[in-house]
């Protein structure tokens, strides 16, 4: 089995090839780039950027890529988002893909890799986290470093993001209930402490902020993280979920109060200098 970052860069000089010119940069984020990736229950998150949308031959080669390079790769492979450049230098929420593959698609992908290329392009809002994460701690594998190609998201629209991260965590807490759980700590770890965290960050964060009574499940979750082992379905944890997505919806009302105040003392200051001027 090779290393993960060493796999990372090797479907980047895979895409160096397939692109050529088109390639922008290939980027790590997620676990891997916070330093908290775990073999047995992280995927590979890939964000490659070009500079305009590849051909349908190139969609299958680089999927193509990602189905070989997982026979060396930990169970849950490779995410991969293909993105613009425009989307990156002048962000619109949600931000379009030309590309997406992850670990749920690979049946689908394997069984038809043509339509299942055709079909993955669309728009989603949890890219406006993954352009945060690769700004501010991703790693450039090939092509620009992400400071001259990612201009930064907008706070309001980074919380949007988190939000779709955490959507239907009541409801998926039953399946995979360590992800979920984590997934919201670092939610919360982010409106209350402005810390861009991974799950594994965002649940020590949480542990010293959150009563007994859930502290203990949190603590569950990041020893089954770490384990990479399945954590046994808590009889609470659609209560955990509700307590932290109460705290988090609190948490972000008041830093989109905050910006909204500021945008309108902006304007009035602008136009207060704009009369002194006239």
């Amino acid at each position: 089995m090779i290393e993960p970052l060493m796999l990372a860069a090797l479907a980047a000089d895979d895409y160096l090839r397939i692109l050529g010119n088109n390639l922008v940069g290939v980027y790590v984020h997620g676990s891997l780039a916070f330093g908290s990736y775990h073999r047995d229950n992280s995927d590979i998150d890939l964000l490659v950027v070009v500079e305009r949308e590849p051909g349908q031959a190139e969609k299958e080669a680089m999927i193509r890529v990602l189905l070989e390079r997982e026979q060396d790769a930990p169970e849950r492979g490779f995410e991969l988002y293909v993105v613009s450049r425009q989307s990156c230098q002048r962000y619109h929420h949600p931000a379009a893909y030309f590309l997406h593959y992850s670990e749920r698609f690979r049946i689908e992908a394997t069984q038809n890799l043509p339509g299942f290329c055709r079909r993955m392009r669309g728009n989603e809002p949890e890219l406006a986290y993954h352009f945060t994460v690769v700004k501010n701690s991703g790693l450039c594998l090939r092509g620009k470093p992400s400071d001259q190609v990612f201009a930064g998201v907008p706070e309001k629209e980074f919380m949007e993001g988190l939000s779709a991260l955490i959507e239907g965590a009541e409801n998926e807490v039953r399946i995979r209930p360590a992800a979920v759980i984590l997934d919201l700590c670092r939610a919360l770890a982010f409106g209350e402490g402005g810390y861009l965290a991974s799950k594994s960050q965002g649940g020590r964060w949480a542990l010293t902020r959150t009563d007994g009574r859930w502290r203990e499940l949190i603590r569950e979750a990041l020893d089954a993280h770490w384990a990479g082992e399945p954590m046994e379905v808590p009889d609470d944890g659609e209560d955990l979920c509700h307590y932290l997505r109460l705290r988090i919806d609190n948490a972000f009302s008041r830093r989109k109060f905050s910006l909204e105040q500021q945008e309108r003392w902006d304007e009035e200051n602008a136009l207060a200098e704009e009369s002194k001027v006239g």
